[in-house]
């Protein structure tokens, strides 16, 4: 069976006044937010570390990454953090909400706009586009932020 037939299910994400997509095989968990650890000398959208049943993950806040910006009209009870697998181990996701899934074949994507560092692809659904993060840049993107501070601060050597 070709790979382009296979069907492929991306789980909607809000972040402020974006609508964004991850595919579910890179989603371990969706939990409830709590509390963060914060990490001094880090960028602002590294919210610190948590502690999900003796495992340590990092936490970024996509909204500050996505400069999506805040929607009023989300429900702060609808916050959740979404569980993410990358090579390197799990990440944490702080977003506004879980939206419903896409189902959809290959055929479907389309390269991510230019710019879009944070992108893989982009899904054509019934009412428009959905962006797909790539949770290795993401996080790829944080540690380099990082790791800028802390050399700026003098706390590590130029790399």
């Amino acid at each position: 069976m070709s790979t382009d037939t296979i069907d492929q299910t991306a789980l909607a994400l809000y972040s402020g006044n974006l609508t964004v997509g991850i595919l579910i095989d890179e989603v371990s968990e969706i939990i409830e937010p709590v509390p963060a650890a914060p990490v001094p000398v880090t960028h602002p959208f590294f919210s610190g570390l948590i502690s999900l049943r003796d495992h340590i993950l990092p936490l970024i806040l996509l909204s500050g990454v996505l400069e999506s910006g805040s929607n009023p009209f989300v429900n702060k009870e609808d916050r959740k953090f979404v569980i993410g697998v990358t090579k390197s181990g799990n990440i944490a996701i702080d977003i506004d909400a879980v939206g419903g899934t896409y189902t959809f074949q290959a055929e479907q994507t389309s390269p991510a706009d230019q710019g879009q560092s944070f992108y893989s692809s982009k899904i054509q659904v019934e009412d428009g586009e959905l962006p797909l993060l790539n949770l290795e840049k993401l996080a790829e993107y944080i540690q380099r932020q990082n790791e800028r501070i802390r050399c700026e601060a003098g706390m590590i050597q130029n790399h």
